[in-house]
């Protein structure tokens, strides 16, 4: 294939960049290179690069060109899906950090972040959350703090399996629920008890566990139950005097 029939195979998107090619190669008497798509015979499309440079006489003459084309095709692809994937895997990283932005404004609106203790009647509460794991990933990990309308105060402690969007908005309805049933006036296991049959039968798929706590001003007593949570602890003189050993769900009472 000589040169000047290189546009009639090529692309018609590409005959222009052929001609620059020409142009620089016969006209301006310059190195040039180029890539452009071939159309074979057989209908199959092949991406091409061709590099070329004048030779000239001793009186700068156009005698001959040099040239070589190659055959890029396996490139070109290798680049493109490479490029796809690039964009798919930017397109998964920006859609899984909406989704963590969205969780952690749904966390930080159920449990803000205090700025100092609470304080309620007769009693004084301070938090902070610390995640176990690192890059800020949103957790259920959930905690409360209510005064109920028998004026005793509500103390809840617990954490959702799973973590992003579900674990938030499972957190926020383990928390609603709690706080609905708490104005009962039942005590601590019937609320982990009625707590367990709305996980089991109100939400979709939630596994979660937790430590309830009533403390009643008046006389200065918490009762207390817990499923599948840690223990409370007790600290009286920077000395832990009881640290009630016992299975996954179990009830006591501190005064």
């Amino acid at each position: 294939m000589t040169l000047d029939q290189l546009a009639g195979h090529c692309h018609p998107d590409d005959r222009h960049a052929i001609g620059r090619f020409l142009r620089t190669l016969l006209h301006r008497r310059r190195p040039a290179d180029t890539a452009f798509r071939l159309n074979r015979p057989d209908g199959v499309v092949r991406h091409i690069r061709i590099v070329a440079e004048p030779v000239l006489d001793q009186w700068s003459r156009l005698t001959a060109v040099r040239g070589a084309y190659q055959d890029v095709s396996a490139q070109y692809w290798t680049e493109v899906a490479l490029a796809a994937t690039r964009e798919q895997l930017a397109h998964t990283e920006e859609k899984a950090a909406a989704r963590n932005r969205l969780a952690l404004q749904l966390q930080h609106a159920i449990m803000p972040v205090g700025h100092g203790p609470l304080d309620l009647t007769r009693l004084r509460i301070a938090v902070r959350y610390r995640p176990a794991e690192k890059g800020h990933v949103v957790a259920g990990d959930r905690y409360d703090a209510v005064t109920l309308p028998s004026k005793r105060i509500l103390l809840c402690v617990g954490d959702v399996a799973g973590h992003g969007t579900e674990g938030a908005t499972g957190m926020v309805a383990l928390r609603n629920a709690l706080r609905g049933l708490a104005a009962t006036g039942a005590g601590p296991a019937q609320l982990l008890g009625w707590l367990n049959n709305v996980t089991h039968h109100l939400t979709d798929h939630v596994t979660a566990t937790a430590v309830c706590a009533l403390y009643d001003p008046a006389d200065r007593t918490l009762s207390w139950a817990r499923a599948g949570h840690l223990p409370p602890v007790l600290l009286r003189g920077g000395r832990v005097p009881d640290r009630h050993p016992g299975p996954l769900t179990s009830s006591r009472w501190w005064r």
